[in-house]
C-alpha cells in the first residue's frame, strides 16, 4: 500500500514539472511583441549628482479667467463692498447677503463678489452683435474703451464674442477710488510663489508722486503708456497667504490720497531635490555661506534704474541646452546638511559654451560668489535683473551697455558645482523669480 502510495506522488511531481516547462502559445506572442526595453544610451557630458523624489518641474501658473456673468464682479485693489454698493447701486446688506460674507470689508484682490438681480439703474445690459467692437459701444454709450474693458474684466480689447453679455456703467457712475485715483489694476489677480506681479495704477491727473508696499516690500513706480506701473517679485519660500499692498499718490494739483487692499498669495507647486556634494564643497554646504550670499545679491539687486532697456521675451542664455533643475524646487543637500531651494534654471553645457544676455541692459556686477562661482549680473531697468552663474571666463565689465544675444561670458564649472553647466536667475523687485515663464512673453 505504502509503494502504491509513492508511485502516485512520483507521477505527480513528474506531472507538475513538465507543466512548469510548457509555455502558452499567448504568452510566446505577448512577450514578441512587447520585448523588454534596451537601455538608452546617454550621451551628456554632465550627469549631475541630483536624486530627484519628486518632479522639480513646476505646475503650469493658473490663470484665472473672467466671469463671462455681468452680475459677478471681481475684486480689485482698494475696492470694499460699500464702494461696490455705492457704484452698483446695490445696498450692502444686499451684497453682503448674497455672497454670505460674514465680514464684508475683508474683500482680497481678484475674490468674486456675486450682484444681486435685477440690475442697478447704473449699470446697463447690452448683448454683443455681430460687427461691434470695444471701439464702437465706447463711443455708442459715451464711455472710454478702457473703462468698459475694465468693467467687464475682458481679457484683450478685441475679443468681444457675439451673444455676449456687456455691463455698461452709465455716465454717471463714478469710480470707486479716491482722487487721484481712477483705477489700480494687479496681475495676475491671485500671484503664487515665483510670479511675476505688475500694478498698475490710472490717475485722473498728472502725478507728482506715487509710491507704495506690498507684502513689507517697497513698490517702485514708472509711467508707462498714460499708467504708472511697478514690478515686484513674490519669492518662492513666500509663506502663501492673504498680504496687504498699500498705495500713496499725490497729483500735480495737490490732491492726495492714499488706498490699500488685500492680494491672496498661493502656493507655487515646486518639487523636491535630494543632491550629494563632494567632499571638496561639503565647507560650502554652510547656512551662513549662503546667508551672506545673499545679502550680496540683495544689495546689487536692488539697486534702482527706472529706464527700461528689455522689449519682448527674454532670450535663453545658451540657445539649445536642456534644463536639468527648474526654478523653486526645495532641495537638500547630503542628507540633510543644507535645506534650501533652487532660485534659478540650470541648463546643461560643457565649459566653453557662449552664454548669451538674454536681454539689453547695463552690466552691474562681475563677480566671484562663494556658491555661484564667477557670475555677471545685468541691470535691465526697472528693477529687473539677470544673473548667469558658474562662469569659466568673462567677457563684459561693470558699468558696460550689452544687448541681446551678445555674448557675455563660457560656461564653466565654478562655485558649489558638481560639473559643467549655466545657472540662470531672474530677480524683480529685489526678489529671485521663475525665469522661463518669461521666454514666452515679455514681462509687463
Amino acid at each position: 500500500m505504502i509503494e502504491k502510495k509513492s508511485r502516485g506522488r512520483a507521477w505527480l511531481i513528474i506531472l507538475f514539472g513538465l507543466l512548469l516547462c510548457i509555455q502558452l502559445p499567448g504568452a510566446r506572442r505577448a512577450q514578441a511583441q512587447n520585448p523588454p526595453p534596451a537601455a538608452e544610451a546617454t550621451a551628456d557630458i554632465y550627469q549631475p549628482t541630483v536624486v530627484v523624489v519628486a518632479t522639480p518641474m513646476p505646475t503650469p501658473s493658473r490663470v484665472p479667467l473672467a466671469s463671462g456673468n455681468p452680475l459677478v464682479h471681481v475684486v480689485a485693489v482698494g475696492e470694499s463692498l460699500a464702494s461696490l454698493a455705492a457704484q452698483s447701486g446695490f445696498l450692502v446688506s444686499d451684497l453682503a447677503q448674497r455672497n454670505d460674507l460674514t465680514q464684508p470689508y475683508l474683500l482680497v484682490a481678484g475674490q468674486k463678489v456675486n450682484l444681486p438681480a435685477p440690475v442697478s439703474e447704473h449699470i446697463r445690459l447690452h448683448r454683443v452683435a455681430s460687427g461691434e467692437t470695444l471701439t464702437s459701444l465706447a463711443a455708442q454709450y459715451g464711455i472710454s474703451p478702457y473703462l468698459l474693458r475694465e468693467t467687464n474684466k475682458l481679457a484683450c480689447a478685441d475679443c468681444l464674442i457675439v451673444g455676449q453679455l456687456l455691463r455698461i456703467p452709465q455716465s454717471s457712475v463714478t469710480t470707486n477710488l479716491p482722487e487721484p485715483f481712477n483705477s489700480i489694476v494687479v496681475s495676475p489677480p491671485a500671484p503664487r510663489q515665483g510670479d511675476v506681479v505688475s500694478i498698475r495704477v490710472t490717475a485722473s491727473d498728472n502725478l507728482a508722486a506715487i509710491a507704495g508696499t506690498f507684502a513689507g516690500r517697497t513698490l517702485r513706480f514708472v509711467a508707462q503708456e498714460g499708467a504708472y506701473v511697478a514690478l515686484t517679485g513674490v519669492g518662492a519660500l513666500q509663506d502663501p497667504g492673504v498680504y496687504s499692498v498699500t498705495l500713496h499718490a499725490i497729483a500735480a494739483s495737490g490732491a492726495a490720497s492714499e488706498v490699500s487692499g488685500r492680494i491672496q498669495i498661493a502656493a507655487g507647486g515646486f518639487g523636491y531635490e535630494n543632491l550629494t556634494i563632494i567632499q571638496r564643497l561639503v565647507p560650502l554646504l554652510d547656512p551662513q555661506v549662503n546667508l551672506d550670499e545673499a545679502d550680496q545679491l540683495q544689495e546689487i539687486e536692488s539697486q534702482w534704474t527706472p529706464t527700461q532697456y528689455w522689449h519682448g521675451p527674454l532670450q535663453l542664455p545658451v540657445p539649445g541646452s536642456r534644463i536639468v533643475s527648474y526654478y523653486g524646487a526645495r532641495r537638500s543637500f547630503n542628507g540633510g546638511i543644507l535645506h534650501t531651494y533652487h532660485s534659478g534654471t540650470d541648463l546643461l553645457a560643457p565649459v566653453g559654451t557662449p552664454v548669451h544676455a538674454a536681454a539689453p541692459g547695463r552690466v552691474a556686477a562681475v563677480q566671484n560668489f562663494k556658491v555661484r562661482g564667477t557670475a555677471i549680473i545685468i541691470d535691465h531697468g526697472r528693477g529687473v535683473f539677470t544673473m548667469y552663474c558658474h562662469l569659466s571666463k568673462t567677457l563684459v565689465k561693470v558699468g558696460q551697455m550689452v544687448d541681446v544675444g551678445e555674448v557675455i561670458a563660457y560656461t564653466g564649472n565654478t562655485g558649489r558645482s558638481e560639473g559643467p553647466h549655466l545657472h540662470w536667475e531672474l530677480a524683480v523687485g529685489g526678489v529671485t523669480v521663475d525665469v522661463l515663464p518669461w521666454t514666452q512673453e515679455a514681462i509687463p
